[in-house]
């Protein structure tokens, strides 16, 4: 390919961009086409919001010069699909320029762009109906077209989701678009090259009028307009690539804007199903992570540079991943996906605080689950897995391809034989919510000799020669699956109480039996108010330890460091062994440090008439 041939057509988009915009927000601010000021917007004055208007024709007026001068830039590309691209974009344009002047609802828009997004992929612009990912080919057959219309929908409001601070919607544009016509470049496709290269011209020329303080907003018909032209040349230009990744390439280059959108998506599901709305996915907020780097006190430009930043650096990894190996490719996915998930976690999203805000211990609150016949259902899904696992440890036989019948014969019986042992042993009686030590020793003791009777049923009656060991291995994978299921509640309860961050930081003195009952009920409690910091305990042999996933911070004559060092708000006296002495000093060290001092006293009081009278303190 010639490189001048690319080159000018992307200079000429820039030109008129930039000579379009200066009469485009004259044009926005006659027709009425401005952003006001409000809770939910960044900027404290009135802006024009009509950039599409010339982002847009500078693209159309680029793409017709070419027609014009009849210099065939575009040899792999035919008028019907160029035809299809501008017929997609007409409907999704028009109606967004119009929301611009006069808001619409989300569903009226919504429809322009699925009608859009038809007519693009009516016109050729699908995924084929075989892609490649890692060096295997997925077949998608007649969801080829679906998901192509999806993606074009999803990237089309993707940008627009994106558009919330001034240049970011439109430098990610720019980073999408060039990188797309750079791999178009690097694996000889010049329609793609040409068509990307135009928009990334375009956007050059409109940025500096969107620069942070922007004097034109991008809008709905800029933002719409961009990302749905990146999505259909995604979609043209990943169905030439060869690679291993030829799906996942294109998704490199609009990570960012596809990662706010999927997180905001999930968000607003957990919020609507926590808040019991079904419209909570469309509702509009201000926890997007470009609001979110703002409250973590970035400003306005270096939010805009640092996902911008990141926006390059996946398009570097898309453009590297060409020419790796198909593992190689897929390593570096992975790594890509965990830092991504460790920089949402930064963010500090409630929504997807699952463990320390208690969201899935609200599911063990649904009626269907605390009634037994749940907890049936469990142990027979519990039981199959487990007698399979065993199976496919002891024989190397993951697929079954020679022991499918032996798997057959266990699974015909064992679930049976398990559910009649739980039941004797009484094991549906016990409550997970309070599953303790004895309950799960309880359960063990149910699997052991329900694997016992499951073995000799086995061997006289099924198969003579099955193996021990199988049914040893068995019985350890459902000991381990049924205790995990017994114990979870638990374990989350636990996640959940030592996450908590809000409530009067409250050290307790006493580590001993009075100090840990105390514990549970202030994690238990939520109504105290309290957030237990550590134990203050003047045993020499607590010093250092952690007792319940709180640690001894010091002794009783630390007590005026202590509430300093670790901003301690109240204090609770968990114990019958301090002097009149120590608690006096206790109460004036605490007096001079304005903080509260509380004494937990239990004690085991006769209330009916006395036949022989007991008051024991616990």
């Amino acid at each position: 390919m010639n490189i001048s041939h690319l080159a000018l057509p992307a200079l000429l988009a820039a030109a008129l961009a930039y000579l379009l915009t200066p009469y485009v927000c004259t044009l926005a601010q006659k027709l009425g086409a401005i952003d006001m000021p409000g809770p939910r917007k960044m900027h404290t004055k009135p802006i024009p919001r009509f950039g599409g208007a010339a982002v847009v024709p500078a693209i159309l007026l680029t793409l017709a010069t070419l027609a014009a001068s009849r210099v065939d830039f575009h040899p792999d590309l035919s008028d019907r699909l160029y035809l299809a691209l501008a017929a997609g974009l007409a409907p999704i344009f028009v109606v967004s320029l119009w929301d611009d002047i006069h808001p619409l609802g989300p569903f009226t828009k919504l429809a322009a762009q699925f009608g859009g997004a038809w007519l693009a992929v009516s016109g050729g612009l699908h995924l084929n109906e075989t892609v490649h990912l890692f060096g295997i080919g997925v077949p998608l057959g007649q969801f080829a077209i679906p998901l192509s219309m999806l993606w074009i929908v999803g990237l089309t409001n993707a940008f627009n989701l994106v558009d919330g601070l001034d240049g970011l919607s439109a430098g990610l544009g720019l980073i999408s678009a060039a990188s797309l016509g750079i791999v178009a470049i690097v694996t000889v496709n010049p329609a793609t090259a040409v068509l990307s290269l135009v928009v990334a011209g375009a956007l050059v020329g409109f940025i500096p009028y969107n620069l942070h303080p922007a004097r034109l907003f991008l809008g709905d018909s800029g933002a719409t307009a961009v990302g749905y032209l990146v999505g259909c040349l995604t979609l043209y230009g990943g169905s030439k690539l060869s690679s291993s990744l030829a799906v996942v390439v294109p998704l490199f280059f609009v990570g960012v804007p596809v990662a706010d959108t999927v997180i905001s998506i999930i968000r607003r599901a957990v919020r609507g199903i926590q808040g019991g709305s079904r419209l909570a996915i469309f509702s509009a907020d201000r926890e997007h992570i470009h609001h979110r780097l703002l409250r973590l006190g970035f400003d306005h430009r270096r939010a805009v540079l640092m996902l911008c930043g990141a926006g390059v650096a996946l398009a570097g990894a898309g453009l590297v991943s060409l020419f790796l190996t198909a593992n190689n490719a897929a390593w570096l996915l992975a790594s890509l996906f965990a830092a991504g998930v460790v920089g949402v976690g930064r963010l500090g999203y409630d929504e997807f605080a699952i463990l320390r805000g208690g969201s899935l211990l609200r599911v063990y609150e649904a009626p269907v689950i605390r009634s037994g016949h749940f907890k049936l259902f469990v142990d027979v899904a519990l039981c199959m897995v487990a007698f399979y696992g065993a199976v496919a440890l002891k024989y190397d036989d993951w697929n079954l391809a020679a022991h499918r019948k032996l798997l057959m014969n266990g699974l015909a019986v064992l679930p049976a034989i398990s559910l009649v042992v739980f039941w004797l042993f009484g094991v549906y009686r016990r409550a997970w919510r309070f599953a303790g030590v004895g309950d799960v020793l309880g359960v063990n003791g149910a699997v052991t000799v329900s694997s016992i009777v499951g073995f000799l049923v086995t061997r006289l009656f099924l198969d003579a020669d099955a193996s021990p060991t199988l049914f040893v291995t068995f019985t350890t994978l459902l000991v381990l699956l049924t205790s995990a299921g017994r114990a979870s509640f638990r374990v989350l309860a636990h996640f959940r109480d030592v996450g908590r961050a809000e409530g009067r930081r409250v050290a307790i003195y006493g580590a001993g039996t009075r100090g840990t009952l105390l514990l549970r009920e202030i994690r238990d409690n939520a109504r105290l108010g309290f957030l237990p910091i550590g134990f203050i305990d003047d045993d020499p042999s607590n010093r250092g330890r952690r007792i319940f996933g709180l640690p001894v911070i010091g002794g009783l004559v630390d007590t005026s460091r202590l509430i300093a060092a670790h901003g301690v708000e109240a204090l609770v006296i968990a114990s019958d062994s301090l002097a009149p002495v120590e608690m006096t000093e206790v109460l004036k060290v605490c007096g001079c440090a304005g903080i509260d001092v509380y004494q937990f006293d239990m004690r085991l009081q006769l209330m009916s008439p006395p036949a022989h009278p007991v008051e024991a303190a616990v």
